[in-house]
């Protein structure tokens, strides 16, 4: 987690250090650095097929995942943009319950990182 926070803290030093160069790039649609922040929400919803001795029966399963992104976008050159972001998950799985098989309930948190970069085809 700490080196997380490490780097997030780096590329927004990175990033606002750049507006000494703001303007700098006139051909890069990222003139400036930028920080954006975005919700999501992810549902997913199917049947759990168990068999057992010839036997099957079926079992909803119903998924849902939210995350909060927070990331920033960083012009180096006419053509080039770094970019790099973190999002906070959350999820939440449930199995219902039926006649032969238990009901369940998983809720996780969880976090993903991305880094990347963009090149733009400009003269």
């Amino acid at each position: 987690m700490n080196k997380m926070i490490l780097v997030l803290v780096a590329l927004f030093v990175v990033g606002f250090s750049g507006l000494v160069f703001a303007g700098e790039f006139d051909k890069n649609p990222d003139h400036y650095p930028s920080i954006g922040i975005s919700l999501g929400y992810t549902g997913f919803d199917g049947d759990l097929t168990a068999t057992d001795s010839g036997f099957s029966t079926s079992q909803n399963i119903a998924s849902e995942a939210t995350d909060l992104t927070i990331d920033a976008r960083i012009p180096v050159s006419e053509s080039w943009t770094i970019l790099g972001g973190i999002s906070f998950i959350g999820a939440e799985d449930t199995a219902t319950e039926t006649a032969s098989l238990l009901g369940a309930k998983v809720e996780a948190g969880g976090f993903s990182i991305r880094i990347g970069a963009r090149y733009y085809f400009n003269k």
